[in-house]
């Protein structure tokens, strides 16, 4: 769902459809779309988190055995790398607010959260770790990760012909990078949604200024 097509959830068919002319939606009706569509992105975010959460860490299973059955330091590197790939997976999908643009590769999606908002993500936040819009974590890690799984991805083309290591080590040292992608994708695809709902409040204020 994009913004487009939510922009088309305030209109009713037109003349062009063939359907006759109808009026805008009046504003309680505008109200009940919008609450509609908030509770079923909310439900649906929380289920992408949990899942894109849950999934990194699941995968980090194989890679404590490939640590303790390594056979060389750089094998080891290579365990500890997919490690810290996938920790930030689950950190970017779970901690990073949808109001942040994961660095400059997806700032054009950024909604403009209002100051109840920051404020919010401020205090909700930071027990952990300094999460706020501005954070270095937040906007960078994702250079950091993607760094990583390039690393990963040239490892396990490198690990797939030499002797003597693991079966199928090489396999999964393409996992951390494929969890990375699925993570960024979500947390992107979830950023537009919230950015086209943020739209449609916009036009609605607008209808009822008008």
């Amino acid at each position: 769902m994009d913004s487009t097509r939510l922009r088309k959830a305030f209109k009713y068919p037109t003349d062009d459809d063939g359907t006759g002319s109808h009026e805008d939606m009046d504003e309680e009706e505008q109200e009940q779309v919008l609450e509609s569509m908030q509770a079923s992105e909310t439900s649906s975010n929380a289920i992408y988190t949990l899942l894109f959460t849950g999934l990194p860490l699941v995968v980090i299973l194989p890679f404590i055995r490939y640590l303790f059955l390594s056979t060389s330091s750089s094998m080891a590197l290579l365990c500890l790398l997919s490690i810290t790939s996938l920790v930030s997976s689950a950190y970017m999908m779970y901690m990073i607010p949808l109001g942040t643009p994961l660095g400059s590769l997806s700032k054009v999606l950024r909604p403009t959260p209002s100051a109840q908002q920051q404020r919010d993500h401020a205090f909700s936040r930071t027990s952990f770790l300094l999460t706020s819009d501005e954070s270095p974590i937040n906007q960078y890690l994702p250079y950091l990760n993607a760094f990583i799984s390039v690393l990963l991805f040239l490892a396990s083309w490198a690990y797939r012909s030499r002797t003597g290591a693991p079966a199928g080590f090489w396999v999964v040292l393409l996992f951390p990078g494929i969890n990375f992608i699925m993570v960024f994708m979500t947390k992107r695809s979830m950023a537009e949604v919230q950015t086209g709902l943020s739209e449609l409040r916009g036009m609605r204020y607008e209808y009822k200024g008008a």
